[in-house]
């Protein structure tokens, strides 16, 4: 009866089709399973800054790219060919979750995540200033008195 109420359990975790792999890459060494981990596990950046992440896949079978997702949308991630690696960047101050997931074949994705914390206060858009000179408007501090 247990191995029965075990195999239910497995096969009920199959059908999910999503598989996390929270164990470092060397001690899931000698498992078949399909795994996907990212590090830095967390991490923390002042506005502003960027954070570079990598993607770990073990045990996929012609993996295909590792798409990034992050939340809340207020972050940026930017992936290399491969998704094996990708920068974080975000103008607003606080906690985001970044996923790495990959395809393991037969309808089933694997994927990893990572939190970042970003510090600092929220980066603002200034009018577009291109086309401005460095001339301060007249006022009586800075009139050209050779005119007078």
């Amino acid at each position: 009866m247990k191995s029965l109420v075990t195999a239910i359990l497995a096969a009920a975790a199959l059908s999910v089709g999503v598989v996390a792999c929270t164990e470092a890459p060397r001690r899931h060494a000698g498992k078949t399973e399909p795994a996907i981990m990212v590090t830095p596990a967390t991490g923390r950046i002042q506005v502003g800054e960027s954070k570079r992440l990598t993607a770990q896949t073990m045990n996929l079978v012609g993996a295909g790219n590792i798409r990034w997702n992050v939340s809340p949308n207020a972050g940026r991630i930017a992936s290399d060919g491969n998704g094996q690696t990708a920068l974080f960047t975000a103008d607003q101050p606080g906690t985001y979750l970044i996923t790495a997931s990959a395809d393991a074949g037969n309808g089933r994705i694997v994927s990893s995540d990572t939190t970042i914390t970003v510090d600092g206060r929220p980066m603002t858009t200034d009018r577009d200033t291109s086309n401005r000179t460095n001339t301060p408007p007249p006022n009586e501090n800075n009139r050209n008195t050779n005119n007078r």
